[in-house]
C-alpha cells in the first residue's frame, strides 16, 4: 500500500449538524486545539466510558 493510500485509509468523513459543529469548533478554539483533535478526544472519552460501563459489575450498570 502506498503512503497516499495508507493516509487515505485513516480518513473518515463525518457529517455533523451545523449547530453541533459550530459548538464543537468553539470549544476546540477555547482549548487551543483543532476541531479534528477535539472530535478525536470526544470519541475516545465515549469509547472509554462505554468500555468501563461494560466491564462494571452488573449491579452498577445502567438499565435501559
Amino acid at each position: 500500500m502506498t503512503e497516499e493510500k495508507a493516509q487515505h485509509a485513516k480518513q473518515f468523513p463525518l457529517r455533523l449538524a451545523r449547530s453541533l459543529r459550530e459548538a464543537a469548533n468553539q470549544m476546540a478554539l477555547r482549548e487551543g486545539i483543532s476541531l479534528n483533535h477535539f472530535i478525536s478526544l470526544a470519541v475516545a472519552e465515549k469509547v472509554s466510558r462505554v468500555g468501563q460501563e461494560a466491564s462494571a459489575p452488573p449491579e452498577t450498570q445502567k438499565r435501559a
